[in-house]
């Protein structure tokens, strides 16, 4: 006693899945390599093409720099392990920096979401020349100053017990502060550089 229903059609399209985020071994978020990173390693899907793009961030933590500003790519494939290493174009010199990472290339699966990290590369640390670590002084002989060698232009700080001094190297490559007097104890003396809006790693002397 009801009339038919009209007929409904459906249409299905039915998709691969994508592939999981490559994983960054180096460099990770928040890591520091010093001097210049050459290289990018990681692991994807063992034959999946890896696409490395590159960028430079103004400062460590800069949000807007994850859209990598002055963009670069390198393409790798990964191994039959699913190990990938990634040898750039040129090494990256001190600065800081971002990286997003995709996989693609696997039958039955779509491009990955992309792995990303943000990392600097530090200057080399400054060399402290005057002190040698574990040294002994007495009162009467303990150094005035204290001198040392880093990148011409540089602003150098110094930490020694509870005072931080600071100095510019000179353009031959030489820094000294002056210490004033020592009371007996046990100090560490660190120092590190600072150029172009970027640090260093630490040099130290106990």
């Amino acid at each position: 006693g009801f009339n038919t229903s009209e007929t409904a059609v459906y249409n299905l399209v039915t998709a691969h899945s994508a592939l999981d985020a490559p994983v960054l071994l180096s460099p990770v978020d928040g890591s520091s390599a010093v001097g210049a990173l050459s290289t990018v390693e990681g692991l994807a899907e063992p034959g999946a093409t890896v696409e490395i793009a590159l960028g430079t961030a103004r400062t460590p933590a800069e949000d807007g720099a994850r859209a990598l500003a002055v963009p670069a790519a390198v393409t790798v494939t990964a191994d039959s392990s699913g190990t990938f290493a990634a040898t750039l174009d040129e090494p990256l010199t001190p600065g800081y920096y971002v990286l997003a990472a995709t996989q693609d290339g696997v039958g039955g699966k779509t491009v990955s979401p992309a792995a990303a990290a943000a990392f600097s590369v530090l200057h080399h640390a400054p060399a402290i020349t005057s002190l040698r670590n574990g040294e002994v002084f007495t009162e009467a002989s303990a150094p005035r100053s204290i001198s040392g060698t880093g990148i011409a232009g540089a602003v150098l700080t110094l930490s020694a017990g509870s005072e931080t001094l600071n100095a510019v190297v000179a353009a031959d490559g030489t820094w000294s502060v002056e210490a004033g007097a020592w009371v007996p104890g046990e100090f560490t003396v660190a120092a590190v550089q600072e150029l172009d809006g970027v640090g260093s790693a630490p040099a130290s002397a106990t």
